[in-house]
């Protein structure tokens, strides 16, 4: 079961049919068919059952479209959030270790903060060259 099968079963639920559901997405109608077949395999019930000229959901089509919305709207809620945090400068983390005697990239304390960092997914930037030369230029006492 994929996210895009999702969508289309979505699709089909709101228009009642494989071909506005296809025109709706930008696919062919044998698109929709093939991904509305292998999502019904994939759940091993039928999802949709043929009313006249259109489609109706069956009961375990209903609970899918169900879940797909709130999955959609989880990953509307995550792709606004992440937005946020990044238009406010987050996602990066600077880090600096300074050592007794002079500053450092690859002193244990950053040894450690790289391996926590990695640990959650997170990486460090490196600064070594623009302290070297603040310290150089004296706008960091040595």
């Amino acid at each position: 079961m994929s996210v895009e099968q999702l969508r289309v079963l979505a699709e089909v639920a709101r228009t009642g049919s494989y071909t506005a559901a296809a025109q709706v997405l930008g696919y062919v109608q044998p698109a929709v068919s093939y991904q509305m077949r292998r999502l019904q395999q994939a759940v091993g019930a039928p999802l949709v059952v043929r009313v006249g000229r259109g489609l109706q959901l069956t009961e375990v089509g209903h609970v899918l479209v169900r879940h797909a919305d709130a999955i959609f709207s989880a990953m509307r809620a995550a792709d606004h959030e992440v937005a946020s945090v990044v238009a406010h400068g987050g996602g990066l983390v600077r880090m600096v270790a300074l050592s007794a005697t002079r500053v450092t990239d690859r002193n244990l304390d950053t040894y450690y903060a790289e391996s926590w960092l990695a640990a959650q997914g997170l990486a460090i930037a490196p600064y070594q060259e623009a302290l070297d030369r603040r310290l150089a230029t004296g706008a960091i006492p040595a």
